[in-house]
């Protein structure tokens, strides 16, 4: 054979290995990513859409290596031909990467100029056992905000020292069973009631709701908005934990405009935001942070991700379970064990994550979505340990109450996505089971004893129950 027929170019080799490089850097991107592992490991039809983008990746420097091994052996007609597929192959790799960076890397680092004001639960509490509170928001322009906030005994005003564009208020040190009100540059006048922390009585009330589902194609916008109203009109609940899923696709910015617009317009409760798997894909976490955590913002214990939020003697730990145990890392684990460690016995621990522990569910994707076999494995385990009092979770579609070695776990029901209907399998330590519709839980806590009522989209009691603390 002639020398030049043993050669598979120059030109040929700088293409597939460009297009290998730009692969390869968009996998390692993708994989770095919050919740990418856990999709994987979770939604087999997203599986195999990740398994041929890198096969297709694969596939460059498998048929250079091929050419390269038989060229002596290779005719030069059929030598000619493997080239031309390893130059389609190269060039269809190199068009796939610019349509990711183009269609998600972008976005993914792409954020909203402007946002509606929401008022936030801060991981840090007052002198008087009640967290702190902020605003924080965007404004096209630099812009001086005016906000006035307080009782009608104590009015405080505020105003940006100088025009910017990132507007951020603090609400600290405040008192029990108290009336507060904010206003926004004249806009209408918004009120909220600090948790009572009663001697005798009720201790707080909250509510809790998850799988919003903004931008998403079968989420129901009409109920989730009447959900969030029905919430905000109720003067009894003091706080209202968002439990993941707030947004369809964490990195389509279109999907949080719609999330802002519509809480800012219909909730003056103070928002605690859970961290969801869609609301981390892919990059979505970029814009979680950017959106609710600036730097001014404090966590006295913890994270953005995770973190302990007190109200009086009653405890929230807000953890990052996003699909499953992908992001459970064994620093969280750490801190985890540590706060429950720490809190007195007679106080009460409310843990609240995305994913769920013990459910009952279905098969998608592949899998099974009822009992979980890495929740229930590596952290429920702990919950049992240090005699948490509730769990509640989302991610499963419907409302469900659980008891498992004296711990209740709820799933409180979904308030925008799909609803699931019957669900055809039962865990084992079900005790209650709804699927039907959209809905939410109110939670009122007492010194001993929790109620919990299940609501529909109207804010009707679907089911009640009492939960007394767990002494086992």
């Amino acid at each position: 054979m002639s020398q030049s027929k043993n050669k598979i170019g120059r030109g040929t080799l700088i293409l597939s290995l460009t297009s290998f490089l730009f692969f390869l850097v968009l996998a390692i991107w993708a994989f770095s990513q919050h919740g990418t592992w856990g999709l994987y490991n979770w939604n087999y039809d997203y599986r195999r859409l990740l398994n041929i983008i890198l096969g297709l990746g694969f596939l460059v420097p498998a048929v250079a290596l091929i050419l390269w091994l038989l060229r002596n052996k290779l005719s030069h007609t059929w030598l000619n031909v493997g080239k031309w597929v390893l130059n389609i192959v190269s060039v269809a790799v190199i068009i796939v990467s610019f349509g990711i960076v183009f269609y998600v890397v972008v976005p993914a680092y792409s954020l909203l100029s402007s946002t509606e004001p929401i008022l936030l639960v801060e991981p840090s509490t007052g002198v008087y056992g009640i967290p702190n509170l902020y605003v924080y928001f965007r404004t096209e322009t630099p812009t001086v905000v005016n906000i006035g906030w307080g009782t009608e005994d104590n009015l405080q005003l505020f105003n940006d020292a100088n025009p910017v564009k990132e507007h951020m208020f603090h609400f600290t040190d405040l008192q029990p069973a108290t009336e507060y009100f904010y206003v926004i540059d004249n806009r209408m006048s918004l009120t909220f009631s600090t948790p009572p922390l009663s001697k005798t009585g009720t201790l707080v009330t909250f509510a809790v709701a998850s799988d919003f589902h903004y931008g998403g194609s079968d989420a129901n916008s009409n109920e989730r908005t009447q959900i969030l109203r029905n919430i905000s009109e109720n003067p009894n609940v003091n706080l209202f934990f968002m439990n993941g899923d707030i947004v369809d696709l964490g990195m389509v910015n279109g999907h949080w405009s719609e999330f802002f617009s519509d809480v800012s317009e219909n909730m003056t409760k103070p928002v605690a935001l859970v961290l969801g798997n869609h609301d981390t894909l892919i990059g979505g976490l970029y814009h979680f942070r950017n959106y609710f955590y600036p730097e001014e913002v404090k966590v006295e214990n913890g994270n953005e991700l995770y973190h302990r939020i007190d109200v009086g003697n009653v405890h929230f730990l807000v953890l990052e379970v996003l699909w499953g145990s992908e992001e459970f890392t064994s620093e969280q684990q750490k801190w985890l064990e540590e706060q429950l460690s720490s809190i007195p016995q007679e106080d009460w621990v409310i843990a609240i994550s995305h994913c769920f522990y013990y459910s009952s569910g279905d098969i998608e994707t592949g899998r099974v979505w009822s009992d979980h076999e890495d929740t229930t494995r590596l952290i429920s385990p702990l919950f049992e340990k240090y005699n948490v009092d509730l769990v509640i979770s989302g991610h499963n579609h419907h409302m469900e109450l659980l008891e498992k070695d004296g711990v209740t776990y709820v799933l409180e029901g979904v308030a925008g996505g799909g609803v699931p209907g019957p669900r055809p399998i039962k865990s084992e330590y079900s005790k209650w089971l709804y699927g039907d519709s959209r809905g939410y839980l109110e939670v009122t806590v007492k010194h001993s004893e929790a109620q919990l009522f299940f609501k529909n989209v109207d804010g009707e009691v679907i089911q009640q129950f009492t939960v007394t603390q767990n002494t086992q």
